[in-house]
């Protein structure tokens, strides 16, 4: 939620702001079946799950580290 705020205080008028999201993936990806399962009781929602780490890497690009940021936001 902090960081939604951070983005809502500081994008400019007229700015952009990308978000980039995953699919359910548990019927083609057991660790995320898994994932989902494990953590559902904490987030209240099927099918999300917490990083558990910043440094991932990329299922099309397992060889290619990368940093990703998760945001979940409700109205």
């Amino acid at each position: 939620m902090n960081l939604l705020r951070h983005i809502h205080a500081n994008l400019r008028p007229g700015g952009w702001l990308a978000l980039s999201a995953s699919g359910v993936s548990d019927t083609i990806n057991p660790g995320y079946a898994r994932l989902y399962a494990e953590d559902e009781p904490l987030t209240g929602e099927r099918h999300t799950y917490f990083s558990r780490t910043e440094r991932e890497t990329s299922s099309r690009r397992p060889d290619e580290a990368a940093f990703f940021l998760y945001a979940t936001c409700r109205a």
